[in-house]
């Protein structure tokens, strides 16, 4: 079910998964349930709380797009085609995005907010 809703929502940004991705997907969920108990200081992770599941999904999408360090153009996954800056003295490149791209600042943030709600499942631990 979680791994289904992985799916839907990484074709939402245009992404297309081959075997390796979804391989890493079933991997990445079921890390991100250690790293959730983990976080909220649970003995395991709640499997029928849609709560938790929501941002579970948020969670593994997002590391999985950050893994990939994707950026669109277009709805075409290259990193090539989107050169922002390049500076010749001591020779650096800037990569960057176009309209309607998925950042690594928006990655990040995405991340930061599951994190925030998660706050909500928090326990006390002495």
């Amino acid at each position: 079910m979680i791994f289904e809703k992985v799916l839907s929502k990484l074709k939402l940004y245009n992404i297309e998964t081959n075997i390796n991705d979804e391989f890493n997907i079933k991997n990445l969920i079921e890390n991100m349930k250690i790293e959730i108990a983990t976080y909220c200081n649970l003995e395991e992770y709640i499997e029928d709380n849609k709560q938790l599941n929501n941002i579970l999904v948020s969670l593994v999408v997002f590391n999985f797009l950050k893994s990939k360090n994707t950026a669109f153009l277009g709805g075409e996954n290259t990193k090539d085609d989107n050169v922002k800056s390049i500076n010749v003295g001591d020779f650096s490149v800037s990569y960057g995005t176009f309209d309607g791209a998925i950042t690594s600042e928006f990655i990040t943030s995405e991340i930061d907010k599951c994190y925030l709600m998660l706050n909500k499942f928090r326990r006390l631990v002495w």
